[in-house]
């Protein structure tokens, strides 16, 4: 008997293209306005094959249409979606002895997704619902959001509390830091004023070193902080049977160079003190005075 399915550990989601709510809109922007024919199929990141690859399924050839992007979630990114009407043929087929067995009830819908018009009142929709449909669960897409942004709001409240204050921690340490070694180079300063550097050329110096210093650790930084992230991504995540999905490349990059320009400010503020300190000719002066 031939094996029911090219690949095997995929999920088989039969759905009606022309209807659907959550896997066309991901997909619509690539395939323009051309349908899913009923010889094609949309797979899930983690099916190996590419678009435009060959899978069989119940002895029905199909042809990948487009690919999902990753989700996070293991049985969506494994999943395969096939139009109804393909589906219908793999049950015909899976009648014969030559295919695996397919039993899938005429007419059988698993899930309904309701897509209701902006000012609809949808608690009262959602009970509406429940009362004339006792036989199914009606579930609130806003319940569900609602429930999970609750879990997460504390979490992200205590991340984001706890990153202020880490930036504010930070930036006295790197002003300290920058001082004390301001502090340490006061018979260097002193000679330039006296071999005829002005005020404005040290306060520029310094400020270019503070630049420079703040750059590459910054970059040093970012290096250390993506490359721990894709760790943690393959590693603990992996452990806890989740899927951590990194951004697409482009929103990855403006993120890094926001964290970048955001810090090296911040970097350079934490410095403007000790700055305003050698700017000062009247610190000059001493300096002077300690190299004679």
């Amino acid at each position: 008997m031939m094996p029911c399915c090219t690949v095997g550990d995929t999920v088989l989601v039969g759905f009606d293209p022309h209807q659907d709510l959550t896997v066309m809109p991901w997909i619509r922007g690539a395939m323009g306005s051309r349908p899913i024919e009923n010889d094609e199929i949309v797979a899930g990141h983690s099916i190996i094959n590419e678009k435009g690859g060959r899978l069989t399924f119940y002895g029905k050839l199909f042809t990948i249409a487009e690919k999902l992007d990753p989700s996070g979630f293991e049985y969506f990114d494994s999943s395969v979606f096939i139009p109804m009407e393909a589906v219908g043929e793999m049950v015909r087929n899976s009648e014969s002895e030559d295919v695996a067995e397919l039993n899938v009830p005429e007419g059988a819908v698993s899930a309904v997704l309701v897509q209701f018009e902006d000012g609809v009142d949808m608690a009262r929709a959602v009970l509406r619902l429940s009362l004339e449909m006792q036989d199914v669960d009606v579930v609130g897409a806003l319940e569900t959001v609602a429930g999970v942004r609750q879990r997460m709001l504390m979490p992200v409240r205590m991340l984001v509390a706890a990153s202020v204050v880490q930036w504010a921690v930070s930036l006295m340490l790197v002003g300290a830091v920058f001082s004390l070694m301001l502090a340490e180079r006061g018979r260097e300063f002193g000679l330039l004023v006296a071999l005829g550097a002005t005020g404005r050329d040290v306060l520029k110096a310094v400020f270019i070193e503070a630049a420079l210093l703040a750059g590459a650790g910054v970059s040093a930084g970012l290096v250390a902080g993506l490359f721990a992230l894709v760790l943690s991504g393959r590693g603990l995540f992996s452990m806890a049977g989740s899927v951590f999905v990194l951004p697409s490349w482009p929103v990855l990059l403006m993120l890094l160079v926001s964290v970048f320009v955001f810090t090296f400010i911040s970097s350079l503020m934490a410095c403007a003190f000790p700055l305003m300190r050698v700017g000062r000719i009247s610190t000059f002066e001493s300096l002077i005075s300690r190299v004679k």
